[in-house]
């Protein structure tokens, strides 16, 4: 829940979900039968400003109200496991959403009945999809990027259709492709930077990153930890020695931010896009920062874990 934060979604570990205000009133629970699979996204079913969660758990696909009741005809429960977060589509922006669900080497995609989207042709890979498929917007065309366990990356329209063929096969590390410009970008697990244009043409950078870097991007924007050293947009800022984990690119309006956590200090820093530390960072903190409004477009905060039972809120003045 990135734009805006004035409710707070948490599951504690007996998989019991809460729906918080931003004061950290209760405004309900909800048991769930096993851990939520990444994020919770908000959705609009039917276009009115009244928003949903949508997610997934191993075996269920869910879609509750801001009551916490579920949304009919959802939910979808599932024999095999779901191997991969929900991912969810809006094309054009209109809400006219796509729900994808990977289980194993298979996708289902979905529509806003939870009718199966029958024109949608890539239902199965030839290996495990390693991350939930991705959903890329450069100018007018819609690509659909999806990385499996044998090194392929299928980049695909609408349709599920080949739209750009890749032919090299790359050593995946733990982040996904992204856009950077007017083509795609990943960094393998030797940190090995990859650029693919629209046409499939692959070339590729060494950025001489150790072992247990991390990066994040969203569209222009790419950051690095790579130890004690933040880089943003190649431009490189030394941190103090901690165990940095966390690291995201978030948005809020239209600025974005760069979030991370030290593990061992349990310390929350928040940077601009010039790797600049805001204010009065870092801040105690537990968990990586979910960063967004706590009122609609007005003070700007973030949700982080606390001790083992609590959640945080801090306003960035």
């Amino acid at each position: 829940m990135r734009q805006e934060i004035a409710d707070v979604a948490v599951q504690d570990v007996n998989h019991v979900l809460y729906l918080l205000d931003n004061s950290g009133k209760i405004l309900w629970q909800k048991q769930l039968n096993s851990k939520i699979l990444g994020k919770i996204n908000q959705v609009d079913l039917y276009k009115n400003g009244r928003l949903q969660l949508a997610f997934t758990t191993s075996d269920t696909f869910y879609i509750l109200d801001r009551n916490g009741n579920e949304v009919a005809p959802f939910p979808i429960k599932f024999n095999d496991d779901v191997t991969q977060p929900l991912a969810v589509f809006d094309y054009d922006n209109n809400k006219n959403y796509r729900f994808v669900i990977t289980q194993g080497s298979n996708l289902l995609m979905y529509n806003s009945n939870a009718s199966i989207v029958n024109g949608f042709k890539y239902t199965s890979a030839k290996s495990e999809i390693v991350f939930p498929p991705k959903h890329i917007r450069i100018g007018t065309k819609d690509y659909i990027a999806v990385q499996q366990e044998n090194g392929t990356l299928k980049i695909l329209d609408r349709t599920g259709d080949d739209r750009v063929k890749v032919e090299t096969k790359f050593n995946f590390s733990s982040f996904p492709v992204a856009q950077a410009h007017s083509g795609f970008q990943l960094i393998d697990q030797q940190g090995v930077q990859y650029q693919i244009d629209q046409k499939g043409k692959v070339t590729k950078n060494d950025k001489n990153l150790t072992d247990g870097f991390a990066v994040a991007q969203l569209n222009n924007t790419q950051a690095i930890i790579d130890n004690n050293r933040l880089i943003v947009n190649n431009k490189e800022n030394e941190l103090d020695f901690g165990l940095y984990s966390g690291l995201s690119i978030q948005e809020a309006g239209k600025s974005k931010y760069i979030t991370l956590l030290d593990e061992t200090a349990k310390r929350v820093f928040v940077f601009d896009t010039k790797g600049g530390l805001l204010p009065n960072f870092p801040v105690y903190g537990n968990s990586a920062p979910d960063l967004g409004y706590l009122k609609r477009n007005t003070n700007l905060g973030f949700v982080v874990k606390g001790e083992s039972d609590s959640v945080l809120i801090y306003r960035i003045n």
